[in-house]
């Protein structure tokens, strides 16, 4: 005998609405919206996207440019966006998700090149 033939059917009980909610817990996104200097929106997929906006359902996702050191990307500055870090085998920008504070700030600074918005977004991005 083999371990299939000693299971009854009727032991497993299956949650239908239980299914349900964890379908809808992973959204996709109904609206994806890139920066890029100035505050002009630009495709996500594109190197001059430095931010991101996540529009949902029930939320809202914001996301910044990063390096793996935690440091948001400064188009003005010394960072060489295509870079490829050959030890790790990653790029070494990503985008990760931050407060709506921090994103605003960084937009802020994307759009005036004011480092000081750069500074207090970093703050929030820590």
């Amino acid at each position: 005998m083999s371990k299939r033939e000693n299971v009854n059917p009727e032991t497993f009980i299956i949650d239908k609405e239980k299914d349900e909610a964890s379908k809808n817990k992973w959204q996709m996104p109904l609206k994806t919206t890139g920066f890029t200097t100035n505050g002009i929106a630009i495709n996500v997929k594109a190197f001059e996207c430095y931010c991101m906006v996540d529009i949902q359902k029930t939320s809202t996702r914001f996301w910044v440019k990063m390096n793996l050191q935690g440091y948001a990307f400064n188009p003005w500055g010394f960072d060489n966006e295509k870079e490829y870090i050959q030890t790790m085998g990653k790029f070494k920008w990503q985008f990760k998700q931050i407060t709506e504070a921090g994103f605003r700030n960084y937009l802020k600074f994307l759009t005036t090149g004011n480092q000081s918005y750069l500074r207090i977004a970093q703050r929030d991005i820590s």
